[in-house]
């Protein structure tokens, strides 16, 4: 048999279909077992419980002392084993409704407890005494944040066009400037090739003037030589 001080890693206890754990250490009696039952199932002070172990042969044990339940709970001392006991109800078997939650201190409500019929249990009602529920308080907040959001995309968006619309600018002004400099140095251009052309021809007109002249001179006698009158005899006359 292992050690008193050890004790299973869960102690479960089934009641017809429903099975449920009990929380805390392992009971030391069988009124601290029946009263975890109680609890950990919902059922009330009337209820009545016999309970029966399953040992590691699968085999059914009665309960009927506190020693016998002592010797269950160090019998199923291992770690990686769980305890389960089974109980047999009777008495007043009907179930009550858990306790309400507690209300919190710091809300000044005006409350009301209603019970839904059901093994759920209690629904608490809780209301503002301005009429502003804590779900529409939450919901305001996260309205509130969801409308900070879209503010900040809208910022965003709106500092992405900027931005967009300054780099089309840049570009629109970098090709006029191209456009506006390839037009300079098309009109330089045309300048020189004018100026070329005008140069050209002053030059063939300088050089037509002395060939003119010397034609010129061909056509006209020379002034400084006088042409001599033949005279004939008289006799032949």
């Amino acid at each position: 048999m292992a050690g008193k001080d050890a004790m299973p890693a869960m102690i479960m206890v089934r009641v017809g279909e429903e099975e449920v754990g009990l929380e805390g250490p392992p009971p030391v009696s069988m009124l601290e077992l029946e009263e975890k039952t109680r609890s950990a199932l919902g059922y009330g002070p009337g209820s009545i419980f016999s309970f029966k172990w399953i040992d590691e042969e699968e085999d059914m044990i009665m309960l009927g002392s506190d020693e016998e339940l002592k010797e269950a709970v160090s019998s199923a001392s291992n770690p990686a084993r769980r305890l389960m006991f089974v109980g047999e109800i009777s008495g007043d078997t009907s179930k009550v409704a858990p306790p309400p939650p507690p209300i919190q201190e710091d809300l000044d409500v005006e409350h009301a407890v209603e019970y839904d019929g059901e093994v759920e249990g209690w629904i608490l009602l809780k209301k503002r005494q301005d009429g502003t529920s804590l779900a529409s308080s939450e919901m305001s907040v996260a309205l509130e944040h969801e409308k900070q959001s879209e503010l900040e995309n809208q910022e965003v968006a709106a500092a992405e066009e900027k931005f967009e619309q300054m780099e089309q600018d840049q570009k629109l002004a970098a090709r006029l400037a191209e456009e506006m400099q390839q037009a300079d140095e098309a009109k330089l251009k045309e300048q020189e090739n004018l100026a070329r052309r005008v140069e050209k021809l002053l030059r063939m007109e300088d050089a037509q003037e002395p060939e003119e002249a010397r034609a010129q001179g061909k056509d006209e006698p020379d002034a400084g030589c006088e042409v001599s009158p033949v005279l004939l005899p008289l006799g032949r006359l």
